[in-house]
């Protein structure tokens, strides 16, 4: 029995419920309409355990900032990496140190060395992250995701631009709150929102950290 193929005007695809269980399972928006894109397993994304993994360590900065923590660990893996350096690089961590179980010294923190990995000890792998205050409130105090392991949101140049902007992009809020930064995983590694837009390169939305 064959089934007729229904056709679908491109600019109605965002009424389009999202269906976990079709075989194909991606919504594509038009780029002039929303400037964003869903997709389930694109050529070039995240695998689903990476995006788990940062949704644990958005909670865990978060709690780690109100408990004033000076030094807190999180798995090592690259995606984390790079994430952790672009928070240094936008103020919101004073270091970045990878290591093992035990936590580095605080007072050489720019001077140690961690061990060689080795297949031994590569599951004990921890980044350790200095947490940064000023005037005694912590300077990361909110983290939370956009992407989701079962929703990613892809967005381009142009709607990149307009959050940097304050304007919403599909159903994805404007930068409106001072020092607030949406970070994104691009082919050149995780950038901020303004950075994106500055080198003209787009990607999936990971978090907004204020």
């Amino acid at each position: 029995m064959q089934t007729a193929i229904r056709q679908i005007n491109p600019r109605k695809l965002l009424k389009l419920p999202y269906n976990s269980s079709s075989p194909q399972n991606y919504l594509l928006a038009p780029a002039r309409a929303s400037h964003y894109t869903w997709r389930d397993k694109p050529d070039n994304h995240p695998p689903t355990m990476s995006l788990v993994i940062l949704a644990n360590v958005c909670s865990h900065l978060q709690n780690a900032s109100k408990a004033r923590l000076g030094l807190t660990s999180v798995p090592s893996t690259n995606m984390i990496l790079t994430l952790s350096l672009a928070l240094q690089a936008s103020g919101f961590l004073s270091s970045v140190t990878r290591g093992g179980l035990t936590p580095p010294p605080l007072d050489a923190l720019s001077t140690y060395v961690p061990e060689p990995v080795t297949q031994e000890n590569i599951s004990t792998r921890r980044l350790w992250l200095g947490m940064k205050y000023y005037n005694n409130e912590p300077v990361l105090s909110s983290m939370g995701m956009v992407s989701k392991p079962t929703k990613r949101i892809w967005m381009d140049v142009d709607g990149l631009g307009r959050i940097v902007k304050g304007k919403e992009a599909g159903f994805v809020k404007g930068l409106t709150r001072p020092g607030e930064c949406l970070f994104v995983s691009t082919d050149r590694g995780v950038m901020e929102a303004r950075d994106c837009v500055e080198r003209k390169v787009g990607g999936m939305l990971l978090c907004r950290v204020l």
